[in-house]
């Protein structure tokens, strides 16, 4: 691994730099203070929030969604179009949901409380692998990246 300061080839330490926990050489280690291992550990506990899923990510569309849709529309007497209105969607949106395409949750949601149908189920959540199953933490673990 290279030294996160001067890139030299071997940097098997670490070293909180002006608030940053880097990989260092023992050249560089000067520049901060050294930590161990543990005390990464308890940093990543704090800094971590408990992982949960946003709530898009707790639910699934029915098999049968499209089928309830456009049940619940024709037994309003609407049209795709006039639907489409109605959800401030367009109706290209409500054609493709009709055939089957998956629609972001929110336009699931618009067309739920609409239609006054369920269309969206709970998801399975089981089978998710996050990386704090991994037996050693790295700081790309702990970091956050915001766009």
């Amino acid at each position: 691994m290279a030294c996160d300061i001067c890139g030299a080839a071997k940097a098997d330490r670490k070293a909180r730099i002006e608030g940053a926990v880097v990989s260092v050489c023992d050249k560089c280690v000067t520049l901060g203070d050294e930590i161990n291992i543990q005390e990464i550990h308890k940093l990543a506990e704090r800094i971590l929030p408990k992982l949960s899923l946003p709530p898009e990510f707790n639910f699934d569309l029915r098999p049968d969604a499209a089928e309830v849709v456009r049940k619940g529309r024709e037994k309003l007497g609407l049209t795709q179009e006039q639907l489409g209105e109605k959800v401030s969607e367009k109706v290209n949106i409500i054609k493709r949901v009709e055939d089957g395409w998956q629609p972001p949750i929110q336009v699931a949601k618009k067309l739920e409380k609409f239609l006054g149908v369920s269309i969206l189920e709970t998801a399975a959540t089981g089978n998710l692998k996050t990386k704090i199953d991994k037996k050693q933490m790295t700081l790309g673990d702990m970091v956050e990246i915001k766009e």
